[in-house]
């Protein structure tokens, strides 16, 4: 049997994130962290240990989604109405600088769609 090797490295390590969190009918905000990478696991897990205890695991499936989908980059999921995108402002300082600066909201939306065709990930 081959060895299977989990290769997913979380950083414990506190730093600056840009949360971008995408609301309903199209609400988005832009907001600084201080925090590290298992703050958003933890956020996420919380989330699915509430929709198990109270017996709701089909919200998880359709829609619970976390993805560590680049060095630096996050998205978390967790009902239909509303989504995160985590970035390290230190791996990513320009585009955190284009959001947090942004004239307008199509600015980020367009970011977005390229970053999840770029990568095959739902943010």
């Amino acid at each position: 049997m081959k060895n299977l090797k989990n290769d997913l490295v979380i950083d414990e390590v506190k730093k600056d994130w840009l949360e971008v969190c995408f609301g309903s009918r199209w609400d988005l905000d832009v907001e600084s962290k201080f925090m590290n990478e298992l703050d958003i696991l933890d956020m996420y897990n919380d989330f699915c240990k509430e929709m198990r205890d109270e017996d709701m695991e089909e919200f998880i499936e359709e829609f619970g989604v976390c993805n560590k989908f680049v060095d630096g980059m996050w998205s978390v999921c967790m009902s239909d109405d509303w989504s995160y995108w985590y970035i390290d402002k230190s791996k990513f300082s320009e585009l955190c600088d284009m959001f947090e600066n942004r004239v307008n909201d199509e600015i980020v939306y367009n970011k977005l769609v390229e970053f999840e065709e770029k990568y095959d990930v739902i943010i």
